[in-house]
């Protein structure tokens, strides 16, 4: 595999108490839970917000005995978010390396290294270099507390270290890493809502972290430097190692990916979810939100889960200036769609969200009429 990159994963602590003084923290209700894993971002809105971490308060993080509590050296970049499950910290590495380490010494308690990663000068492109494997931060499934199991996405090649590339989903134990039955599962196929739009790894990134639904694990995706035929792509694997769905925002044309900046799709509903697209084919004179384009660059886009497990576009808002975005590759789905917990909305408009772009505007949005 050649030398390889090498990164920290560091840990801060507080050796202080666990109350709180009233006014620290802001008292809001709690937004909607990733109650089916532990993910990106806190929660299925991604608000960030770890409303169960109290003693994280302003007095406490300035305290002189907050500080660094470990640093664990591992192999390979580290892109994907490190995950506290079942007493354990979960890391996953640009060199295809996992890890579960203790969260209070920082000791490695058990490593698996998957496939070999893929070379970044296969394509010339140094957004991320010089190895791609696991980027998009896992989703940890905690329903069954005696089977605790983190999904991830690897980038690897078909055969060997070198030709054409694919992405496999792995589901594995916390704490062993062992894989469970079924997987991993190539990523691969035809994409249900566009003819002829096939799946090509060698030209895909698997930034955004993945998302849980019921009994299957999204993972979505974008381009690598805007070469090749790439797409926006969402994919949908079961629990039991099944491809459920395969979603493109792009037709005929590359374009439209999904990165948001490694946040995961949002969720705010059992059966549906928002992802932010970035620079491609557009739809060049106003249209309605409701039904969408088949060609969705530049937007937010709201996606149901069918009946058979499938994907549909049903709503969707990309601003008035896309043309100029595409333009200046000022993606507007720079940014992973953020919902507000519904103590911010209004009477007529209850359910906001949050998006922001490379222009460096931040818009305020209704998710239950996104607009057109």
């Amino acid at each position: 595999m050649g030398r390889s990159a090498w990164a920290a994963v560091l840990f801060s602590v507080c050796a202080c108490g666990s109350s709180v003084p009233g006014g620290d923290l802001p008292r809001l209700p709690p937004a909607r839970s990733a109650a089916l894993g532990i993910g990106s971002s806190a929660d299925d809105l991604r608000t960030g917000w770890y409303n169960n971490q109290p003693a994280l308060a302003p007095a406490s993080v300035s305290a002189p005995d907050f500080g660094k509590l470990f640093e664990t050296q591992l192999d390979g970049q580290i892109y994907a978010q490190p995950l506290l499950a079942k007493g354990v910290v979960l890391v996953a590495t640009e060199t295809n390396n996992i890890y579960t380490l203790d969260p209070v010494t920082g000791a490695v308690l058990h490593h698996r290294q998957l496939e070999p990663p893929w070379n970044a000068s296969d394509l010339g492109c140094p957004d991320l270099a010089p190895k791609v494997g696991i980027t998009g931060t896992p989703v940890i499934d905690i329903r069954d507390p005696g089977n605790v199991t983190a999904y991830f996405v690897t980038k690897s090649y078909q055969s060997g270290t070198s030709g054409p590339a694919v992405a496999w989903m792995h589901a594995v134990d916390i704490p062993t890493l062992a894989e469970r039955t079924g997987f991993p599962v190539q990523i691969q196929g035809t994409a249900d809502n566009q003819t002829g739009v096939n799946f090509d790894a060698t030209y895909e990134l698997q930034r955004p972290g993945l998302l849980m639904l019921g009994d299957t694990v999204y993972a979505a995706f974008g381009g690598l430097c805007d070469l090749g035929n790439y797409q926006g792509w969402v994919v949908g694997v079961n629990t039991a190692g099944n491809i459920r769905a395969r979603w493109s925002a792009a037709a005929q044309f590359p374009g439209a990916g999904i990165w948001q900046s490694g946040g995961a799709p949002m969720a705010d509903g059992p059966d549906t979810f928002i992802v932010a697209t970035g620079n491609g084919d557009l739809v060049h004179e106003p249209t309605p939100g409701k039904p969408p384009p088949n060609v969705l660059a530049q937007a937010w886009v709201r996606l149901n889960v069918l009946g058979n497990g499938t994907l549909q576009a049903t709503d969707f808002i990309a601003p008035y200036d896309a043309e100029a975005l595409n333009a200046w590759d000022a993606d507007f789905g720079s940014g992973g769609p953020v919902g507000l917990p519904d103590s911010f909305g209004t009477p007529a408009f209850p359910h906001l969200g949050v998006a922001a772009g490379k222009q460096g505007f931040v818009y305020l949005l209704n998710r239950d009429d996104l607009g057109g």
